[in-house]
Formats: C-alpha cells, sequence, structure tokens
C-alpha cells in the first residue's frame, strides 16, 4: 500500500511540472513581425522565385 501511495504522489508531481512548464513556454513566444494573427511565421519569405531555386537544387 506504501508504495501505491507514493506512485500516485510521483504521478501527481510530474503532472503538476509538466503542466507548469508549458504555461512558462507560452509566455516565452515573441511576437511576429507580420502581427498578432500570424499562423506561418518563417513562411512569409517563401515566394515562388525562392521555390523554383530551391527545385533547381535537387537532382532526381
Amino acid at each position: 500500500m506504501k508504495a501505491h501511495k507514493k506512485l500516485k504522489i510521483a504521478t501527481a508531481l510530474s503532472a503538476v511540472l509538466t503542466l507548469s512548464a508549458g504555461v512558462n513556454a507560452a509566455d516565452q513566444v515573441p511576437t511576429s513581425k507580420w502581427g498578432a494573427d500570424d499562423e506561418i511565421g518563417a513562411m512569409n519569405y517563401i515566394t515562388p522565385s525562392s521555390v523554383l531555386t530551391a527545385v533547381s537544387y535537387t537532382h532526381l
């Protein structure tokens, strides 16, 4: 019975630590230079020209 209680405590502690780490990580997300509603981030840099350049490097 004692081991079962320790397991419950360890599980609860692990859950609390995991959830608190997620909250802290959310606070550290920088704002996007493309605005608050931006969802694609660096993909804003992709242009048709850059896609063609990338494709030219592939060798099939």
